[in-house]
């Protein structure tokens, strides 16, 4: 039995070393067909490509795409994505248009379309921030005079000068290299007007518990980055020493409900709402995920706890924030002059609000930002 499970892993490697093969022939064929001669004129058109669906993964974009208009101020930018709650994430940008893709399982079929429209599109540069494979066959299939992106994920089969990524910066300040240009973690990740008024939810809390420290925290993280709710309970009970008056308000995901903590439970219909009601907070506490930099990018401070990952590659962005590289989760430290300065400081104040986006009537899977 055991030499029939040795035979089939070398044919499994072997097919894997195979199928890579043809995988970077068939992007290298691909490519070649759609690279239009360069014109030599000024960049007029742009396509960034970031086709994930990932919260955390997107608003890390949100610095390239504001380098990218500041780099091309009169361009014509579109965007390459897959749409839902972080669209609003994106109005700031001054996007002329956004197609809506999704190349995985069910979403494969109503995505077709989107690609056609794509492929008889000419573009004068492509941009792939982030290496992925699937982003690297849309890049290949769009024609464009210039494609630029990284060499990871057989980039270097398709890009003409791939960069090597620079592994040791924030991952959201990663693709300023395709443009010649860095940035300090402590540069805050800006969200724009799109999300700048009031939350209800927040007011009724402020009404209802008048004068005390209002802590939001998040217990839900993907691939076991998370805290047990032994571990949890224990970090609130810590924080309650720091703070005896603060009401804790434990934010839950309605797609995936988690066991109560704190003294009340709030679930927000948005992602939107979401940085609506944590910008006007004393402090958010969370594992590394999509709510913990959403919060952290409404402006309250964060105490984020990294378990897995390296708070230098995917911390908080902001000088307001803590990011904790986790140990041992039975005995997390806090710091007790952070908490009591986060603390003190005034909550942010609410925004005016700002433009949307609306459907393109024409062509479904094509969104149009109409500009303020």
């Amino acid at each position: 039995m055991s030499t029939i499970k040795d035979a089939l892993r070398r044919f499994d490697g072997q097919r894997r070393c195979w199928t890579q093969g043809l995988e970077r022939a068939f992007l290298a064929w691909l490519a070649r067909r759609g690279t239009l001669a360069s014109t030599g004129q000024p960049v007029r058109r742009v396509l960034i490509i970031r086709s994930t669906n990932r919260i955390g993964n997107n608003l890390f974009l949100l610095p390239f795409l504001q380098a990218v208009r500041g780099e091309h101020p009169d361009a014509e930018i579109e965007l390459v994505c897959s749409g839902g709650a972080l669209l609003p994430f994106f109005a700031q940008c001054r996007l002329q248009r956004l197609h809506l893709l999704r190349l995985q399982g069910k979403h494969l079929l109503a995505a077709l379309p989107a690609l056609w429209r794509l492929r008889r599109q000419h573009y004068d540069r492509v941009y792939v921030p982030f290496a992925s494979s699937t982003d690297h066959l849309i890049a290949a299939w769009v024609r464009a005079g210039e494609k630029i992106g990284f060499d990871d994920a057989k980039g270097d089969a398709l890009f003409e000068h791939p960069q090597a990524p620079d592994d040791n910066c924030h991952y959201a300040h990663q693709p300023l290299q395709l443009l010649g240009k860095r940035a300090s973690l402590a540069h805050q990740i800006e969200l724009g007007r799109a999300l700048h008024r009031a939350s209800p939810q927040l007011a009724a809390l402020k009404h209802a518990q008048p004068d005390r420290p209002l802590i939001g925290f998040f217990t839900g993280a993907r691939k076991g980055k998370g805290l047990s709710q032994p571990q949890w309970q224990r970090l609130l009970r810590d924080l309650r020493r720091h703070s005896p008056d603060a009401l804790l308000i434990q934010l839950t995901d309605p797609a995936d409900p988690m066991p109560p903590l704190g003294d009340c439970q709030l679930t927000l219909p948005s992602l939107a709402e979401l940085v609506r009601f944590t910008r006007g907070l004393c402090l958010f506490v969370s594992c590394d995920t999509g709510p913990l930099h959403l919060a952290a990018a409404s402006g309250v401070p964060c105490l984020g706890l990294f378990t897995q990952t390296e708070p230098g590659r995917y911390g908080c962005l902001g000088a307001q924030h803590l990011n904790l590289k986790i140990g041992d989760p039975d005995a997390i430290p806090l710091d007790a002059r952070w908490l009591a300065q986060s603390l003190a400081q005034p909550p942010a104040l609410p925004w005016p609000a700002a433009p949307r986006f609306i459907p393109h009537a024409s062509k479904p899977g094509t969104l149009t930002l109409l500009a303020p």
